[in-house]
This record gives structure tokens, C-alpha cells and sequence, in this order.
């Protein structure tokens, strides 16, 4: 008798444990701290958890770590945010990272069509280790597209890019045929005919600008044009870039956001009646 209740006893106490141990799982998972099920996260310099941007912590042996930035590049900042469940990333400038004490992955080179950063090539693990950089893996993204506007001739206007819930304009520095060519493959539109530019009003001058575009003419994207990056107030001709592209395309008020028509990659949805 006495053997049954402690058998009995023993059961609802571990029964008990594993409800405990599941409202805890869910619990982090509601007030969003971190779940071990996904195997990347990103912090600010104090080590609170960041949505979009911030410091790359991997899950590693149980614990988690660094990612030292010796050749961390756009391709890693995508894997890393295609992870996270954005649509892409940006490089932009960011500061040191105070050493943390466990696992240091180094040398990261992902491809781009890894899933997960720790499907990308790297060196080695150094448990309990630290970089020799000043500075930590960093990703910084984004849910981005591309429109034109001010639209005064077919299939031209423009050139903007959505970054942080806002339409930026484009830095009219460095920007050539080549770039133009990109722009409107992105949003199929053909090729450029020519390439102009108009002011960035002081305004926009005080936000982020995509600024040093250097296209070769065979990327997909904008923001995979070299030097691609968005700064503050960051453009030396304060002009913004143009374009008018082969195929005049469909003006949109869809994804404009302005009270106007443009170019853009989103489409209007029409549901019949």
C-alpha cells in the first residue's frame, strides 16, 4: 500500500515537473525572450534582444556565442536574417562588442542559399574563446522592395528603396547606366534607356539614403550592387538618382504610399464579384 502512494506520489510529481517545464518553454516563447529551437538571435551591446538588428548570437553546444566578423559579409547577413524570417539585409556601419565568454564560431563565409548560419563554411568552434577583431558579427534586416516615382515619362521616375518602414531615396553618387540597368530588371521593366537625377530635399537629407551604389549592371538587385549601403544624411551630390526604362510597365497605386501613381514591385490584387 504504502509502495502504491509512493509510486503514485512520484508520478504526479514528475507529472507536475514536465507541465512546469512546458509552461516555461511557452512562457519564453509569449514574452519574447528566446527559444533554443532557432538557432540564431541578435542583441544590442547589453545583450538584450534585438528584432531586427543588433550583434549575432549562435546556439552552439548547448550554449550560446559570438561570431567573430573576420570575412562576415552581406551573404551572412542574409542567411542570417532569411533565419530570422525577413526578406533580406543591408550592410551598414557598427561598433565593438564587449567580449563574450562562450563559444566564438570564426571565419563565416556563407554562400547565401544556406538556411541556417551554421550550414555556412566556417574554421572552427573556440569554446570559451575570443576574437582578435574589435568587432562582432553584425546583421542588420530588412523587408525591402523598390519603386519610381514622380513618374513624367513611360516606365521612368525615381528611384527609392523601402528601409525601416520608410521610402528612401537613392544617392545620385556613383550612379550610372549600369545601376539603372539593375533597377529596372528589379522591377521588369526592361533596360535602362538613360539615367538622370533630381534634388533630395533637406528633409530626406536628414534620414537614411542609399548612398555609394556601384553596379556592374549584371545584379538582380539594388542592394547587391557594391558599396550599397544606407547612411544618414550620406550623399555628396544631395541629388537623387533617376531612371527611364525600355518597358513603360503598369503605373500602381499600390506599395506608393504617396497619393500618386508609380512603378513599384507590388502589385494591386482584384477580387471579382
Amino acid at each position: 500500500m504504502n509502495l502504491r502512494k509512493t509510486i503514485s506520489f512520484s508520478f504526479i510529481c514528475a507529472t507536475i515537473l514536465l507541465c512546469l517545464c512546458r509552461y516555461r518553454v511557452k512562457a519564453s516563447s509569449s514574452n519574447g525572450n528566446v527559444s533554443v529551437e532557432r538557432n540564431v538571435r541578435l542583441v544590442d551591446f547589453y545583450d538584450k534582444n534585438q528584432v531586427s538588428k543588433g550583434f549575432v548570437l549562435v546556439y552552439i553546444n548547448g550554449t550560446w556565442g559570438t561570431i567573430c566578423n573576420q570575412a562576415w559579409g552581406r551573404a551572412d547577413s542574409e542567411v542570417t536574417c532569411f533565419e530570422l524570417g525577413f526578406s533580406g539585409a543591408v550592410l551598414t556601419d557598427h561598433g565593438s562588442y564587449k567580449p563574450h565568454p562562450d563559444n566564438i564560431l570564426y571565419d563565416v563565409r556563407c554562400v547565401g542559399n544556406e538556411t541556417s548560419i551554421l550550414d555556412c563554411p566556417s574554421s572552427d568552434v573556440d569554446e570559451g574563446g575570443d576574437c582578435w577583431a574589435p568587432s562582432k558579427a553584425y546583421a542588420f534586416c530588412t523587408n525591402y522592395t523598390i519603386r519610381l516615382t514622380e513618374a513624367h515619362f513611360p516606365g521612368g521616375g525615381r528611384v527609392e528603396v523601402f528601409y525601416l518602414g520608410s521610402w528612401r531615396p537613392v544617392c545620385s553618387d556613383h550612379w550610372d547606366l549600369s545601376g539603372g540597368h539593375v533597377a529596372c530588371g528589379e522591377l521588369g521593366l526592361g533596360t535602362a534607356l538613360d539615367v538622370d537625377h533630381s534634388f533630395i530635399s533637406l528633409e530626406e537629407m536628414e534620414g537614411y539614403i542609399l548612398n555609394d551604389v556601384r553596379c556592374n549592371g549584371s545584379e538582380s538587385r539594388i542592394l547587391d550592387c557594391l558599396g550599397s549601403t544606407f547612411s544618414i544624411g550620406k550623399c555628396n551630390s544631395t541629388r537623387s538618382a533617376r531612371v527611364r526604362c525600355s518597358d513603360g510597365g503598369e503605373l500602381s497605386f499600390c506599395g506608393c504610399n504617396t497619393g500618386k501613381e508609380c512603378y513599384t514591385l507590388v502589385r494591386c490584387v482584384k477580387f471579382a464579384l
